[in-house]
């Protein structure tokens, strides 16, 4: 009798005990429109059916969320956009998934890559020099190439194709000519994270910003 109540009472426990779920692996955080626009991709967990909301956060502050909707589940969304994020000069995100009873699971936390950028003394060159992406970050493979991409005062948004690129292998700066009058520009650094057989995306640095006076003749 004895054992047999040992042995209900042990499968009444297993019955109550709540199995963790695997949050999604956050893979790259891009900042856009002068660091007030972050897009967040994330590779899912084989749990990612299991999950009814992503809440996204960005420096401890929930930014966003994602819900399934027309049929789908969490497993069908690997990135998103998030406006209006707070100004900072470093970003540390993380993607908190949450199951149907309401627990909660966090993702990694990955935080921004860094980016200077510098005058010379008659602000006729920038100086860019930025960081290493982290090596410790799951599954990841990054690509062998920085992608520059700059910005003038005037214009709306950073190109998509870069106006300079440079080997992963080789010193991380780089020397650029002012090509406006007494104006501002921007720029920023990427490189492919390709951290599946058949997802990528390009992590970014956060945006410099520096006043230039171009001296050559218009």
């Amino acid at each position: 009798m004895a054992k047999r109540f040992i042995y209900t009472f042990f499968l009444w426990s297993i019955s109550l005990m709540t199995f963790a779920l695997e949050p999604p692996i956050l893979q790259c955080v891009e900042l856009q429109n002068n660091n007030t626009r972050v897009k967040m991709s994330w590779d899912n967990s084989s749990d990612c059916a299991q999950f009814v909301s992503y809440n996204f956060y960005v420096n401890g502050v929930i930014v966003g969320s994602v819900t399934p909707s027309n049929n789908y589940t969490m497993c069908n969304y690997g990135s998103t956009v998030l406006n209006n994020i707070p100004t900072s000069n470093t970003y540390t995100c993380y993607i908190e998934a949450v199951d149907a009873a309401g627990n909660t699971y966090n993702s990694n936390t990955v935080q921004t890559i860094s980016i200077t950028v510098t005058p010379n003394a008659d602000s006729s060159l920038v100086i860019l020099e930025w960081e290493a992406p982290s090596a410790n970050m799951a599954g990841t493979t990054w690509g062998d190439t920085y992608f520059l991409y700059k910005m003038r005062d005037f214009e709306s948004d950073f190109p998509t194709t870069p106006f300079a690129t440079i080997p992963a292998n080789a010193d991380r700066h780089y020397v650029d000519t002012a090509d406006v009058c007494y104006n501002y520009m921007y720029y920023q650094v990427g490189i492919t994270n390709n951290y599946s057989p058949t997802h990528s995306c390009v992590f970014r640095t956060t945006i410099g910003s520096v006043y230039v006076v171009g001296r050559n003749a218009p």
